[in-house]
C-alpha cells in the first residue's frame, strides 16, 4: 500500500477497517516516521479542525487505558512499549481528523479467545465516567457532579438539574471567550441530556459527544457532534441552527430530529420527525420531511428514504430494536452500550435476522441468549464477544 495516499484517505474518512488496522500497525512499526509527521505538518494549516489539546490528551489516554484493560495487567517491557507505541500511533491518526475514541479502539483489537470465561455479567451502566469539558480546558466527571449542583464562571453556569439533565445558562455575554468552547463526552453504557442556552435540548446516546460554542454567533447556532443525538431545536428565524457532522451540515430553524453520526457506520442517517431540515454535503443538498432518512455515504452523497421513526427512536426509549437491522449493525450496538470488543472469527458477518426489542437495562447475557436462540453462534470471553460461523 502506498502510505501517503493511505494516509490521505484517512484524513478524509475514506479508509476501509482493514485499511485503518494496517495503517496504525505500519505506525507503531517506526517506518517511514519523518515523512508522516513531515505529512501531518503539510497538511494540518487549519486551525478550526485543531483539537484543544486536553480534548486531545483525553482521548488518548481513553483509549490507551481501554486497551490496558483489555491486555489486563501486564508487567513485561515488551508489552509496555507495545503499548506506548500503540499510543503514539494513535496521536498521529488523531492529528489527522478522527478524533474519537471510538475509532481509536475499533482499529485495534488484538483479542484472542481464550478458554477462561468473564466470571458473572456485564451490565450496561457505570462502564465509565461520562464528562464534561468547560471552554475547552477544565474537565468534569458527571459522575462526581451532585444534582442540583453548578459548575461554570462568571459568565456561564452548568446545572445538573434533578433529573439528571445539564442545563447551560448564559450570565455574561461580555465575559465569555469569543472563541471557547463547552464539550460533553457520553461514556459507553450511558445517555446524556443537555439543554443549550437558547433552549434546544439534545440527548446523546452511548459513546457520542457535543461540542457548543460558549456563545452563539448571532447569525447562526452551530454545534459538533460525533456519535448519535436526538434534537428538539428552539425555532429562530433569524438564526438557523447547524449541526455539523463527518463533513454533513444540517441546517433548521426549529424542528425534531435524529442524527446517527458514529465513525464506525458506514453512513450518517438523519431522520426527521417534525418539521423540515436541509442537509449539505461535498456532494449535493436535499431538504427531507418528517417520516424520511437522509443517509450521507463516505463520499459525501445523500440519498432520502421513508422509515419508521419508532424503530430509529427505540435507543431514546431504552430498547434496542432488531428487526430489520443486520447483525453487525446489531453487534455495534451491543458493543457501545455494553463497552465490548466484537471478533468475526472468519472475518466475515454471518447472515442471520434478528426479530424483535430488547430493553437496554437487560444484561449483556440475556441479550447473548436472544442472539444464540435466533441462530448466532456468539460467546463472550473477557470483554470481547465472538462470533463464529
Amino acid at each position: 500500500m502506498d502510505i501517503k495516499d493511505l494516509l490521505i484517505r484517512y484524513r478524509n474518512n475514506q479508509c476501509t477497517e482493514e485499511e485503518a488496522r494496517w495503517l496504525l500497525a505500519y505506525i507503531k512499526s517506526g517506518k517511514d516516521r519523518e515523512l508522516i509527521e513531515k505529512f501531518i505538518d503539510e497538511n494540518l494549516n487549519d486551525p478550526s479542525s485543531e483539537k484543544s489539546s486536553l480534548e486531545t490528551e483525553m482521548i488518548l489516554n481513553n483509549a490507551f487505558l481501554s486497551i490496558i484493560r483489555r491486555k489486563g495487567q501486564q508487567t513485561k517491557e515488551h508489552s509496555i512499549f507495545s503499548l506506548w507505541s500503540f499510543r503514539y500511533a494513535a496521536a498521529v491518526l488523531l492529528a489527522l481528523g478522527i478524533g474519537t475514541l471510538a475509532y481509536l479502539t475499533i482499529v485495534w483489537q488484538p483479542a484472542t479467545e481464550h478458554a477462561s470465561q468473564i466470571s458473572g455479567d456485564i451490565s450496561p451502566t457505570g462502564l465509565h465516567e461520562s464528562v464534561l469539558m468547560l471552554e475547552g480546558e477544565k474537565k468534569i466527571s458527571l459522575k462526581q457532579l451532585s444534582l442540583g449542583e453548578t459548575v461554570g464562571t462568571d459568565a456561564f453556569r452548568i446545572l445538573k438539574s434533578a433529573k439528571g439533565e445539564l442545563e447551560i445558562t448564559v450570565l455574561d455575554k461580555t465575559k465569555i471567550k469569543r472563541q471557547g468552547y463547552n464539550a460533553l463526552f457520553v461514556s459507553n453504557g450511558d445517555t446524556y441530556k443537555i439543554h443549550l442556552p437558547d433552549g434546544t435540548s439534545v440527548l446523546l446516546n452511548a459513546g457520542s459527544s457535543l461540542k457548543i460554542p460558549a456563545l452563539f454567533s448571532e447569525s447562526a447556532r452551530s454545534v459538533e457532534l460525533t456519535g448519535e443525538g436526538f434534537f428538539e431545536v428552539t425555532k429562530n428565524t433569524a438564526s438557523p441552527f447547524r449541526i455539523k457532522s463527518r463533513g454533513m451540515e444540517v441546517t433548521v430553524l426549529g424542528t425534531v430530529f435524529n442524527i446517527n453520526a458514529y465513525a464506525d457506520e458506514p453512513s450518517i442517517k438523519t431522520t426527521l420527525v417534525e418539521g423540515s431540515i436541509k442537509l449539505t454535503s461535498a456532494k449535493n443538498n436535499i431538504l427531507i420531511k418528517p417520516g424520511e432518512q437522509a443517509q450521507c455515504d463516505n463520499e459525501g452523497t445523500l440519498t432520502t428514504s421513508k422509515v419508521d421513526v419508532n424503530d430509529v427512536l427505540a435507543w431514546k426509549e431504552g430498547s434496542f430494536h432488531f428487526s430489520g437491522r443486520s447483525l453487525d449493525v446489531i453487534l455495534r450496538q451491543i458493543s457501545r452500550w455494553y463497552n465490548v470488543e466484537i471478533v468475526y472469527k472468519n472475518g466475515k458477518v454471518p447472515d442471520i435476522g434478528i426479530g424483535g426489542n430488547m430493553p437496554r437495562s437487560s444484561r449483556l447475557e440475556e441479550v447473548i441468549d436472544v442472539l444464540k436462540a435466533s441462530g448466532v453462534n456468539i460467546s463472550l470471553n473477557k470483554n470481547t464477544l465472538f462470533i463464529k460461523p
